[in-house]
């Protein structure tokens, strides 16, 4: 599966965020969430090749069970939304936050060894 790398990201969300598209209150807000949409496309690819790196095997394979290709955006999608969580809670509240979101992937049919593994890497 091919990856868009923080430069391809940012280049597109520029396009995107043209002066004459954008209220007077955006304009002024430009600088700070272009400073903010950067470190979350950085961190977007960080946790895609990391999540890519473990399902390729090339670190020592801590999952319990292989996966098919077509799963693997799923499992980055679990991953982002997982680290995510992480950023806004802690303690009790990340552990139910997080039983939530993997409740919910493995409900749409990932594994939950799996789901626990990439929890311990993120």
């Amino acid at each position: 599966m091919a990856r868009r790398n923080t430069v391809t990201r940012v280049a597109k969300w520029n396009a995107h965020m043209q002066q004459e598209a954008l209220s007077p209150i955006m304009q002024r807000r430009l600088s700070a969430a272009s400073v903010r949409y950067l470190a979350s496309c950085d961190r977007s690819v960080e946790i895609e090749d990391a999540i890519k790196t473990i399902f390729n095997g090339v670190v020592g394979s801590g999952l319990p069970v292989s996966i098919r290709s077509c799963e693997l955006p799923a499992y980055i999608s679990f991953s982002r939304q997982y680290a995510a969580l992480k950023d806004k809670f802690t303690g009790l509240t990340l552990t139910n936050e997080a039983a939530v979101v993997q409740a919910l992937w493995v409900a749409r049919g990932l594994n939950s060894g799996n789901l626990d593994a990439l929890e311990g890497v993120l």
